[in-house]
């Protein structure tokens, strides 16, 4: 794999990680549709995600942490992977993303 930022890599494996789950749980009956859908369309916290990629002191302006960890590793991944992730924001109580897999 061709991945530069380490905000992609650490983004392609918690990718990976779920997916890998939807591929394994996708035909077998022990769980709902639901389940299968968060693991095709994972959702992350803000700040779940500041800890993850090791930014929770970094881009404090949400504008540069969106540009420069989500959205350029999103490109890279897509350019470079098997995935095609999409994100939105969903805003409620406390950010989050949702990220899904096409």
């Amino acid at each position: 794999m061709e991945l530069n930022s380490k905000y992609s890599i650490i983004l392609y494996k918690w990718f990976s990680m779920s997916y890998n789950q939807f591929e394994h749980y996708q035909y077998k009956p022990n769980r709902t549709k639901k389940q299968l859908e968060d693991y095709k369309s994972p959702r992350i916290i803000i700040s779940d995600l500041r800890e993850l990629t090791d930014t929770v002191d970094d881009y404090s302006r949400f504008d540069n942490f969106e540009k420069r960890v989500i959205k350029d590793a999103i490109k890279e991944i897509n350019s470079f992977t098997h995935f095609n992730v999409e994100y939105k924001k969903i805003k409620k109580d406390v950010q989050s993303i949702q990220y899904s897999f096409i």
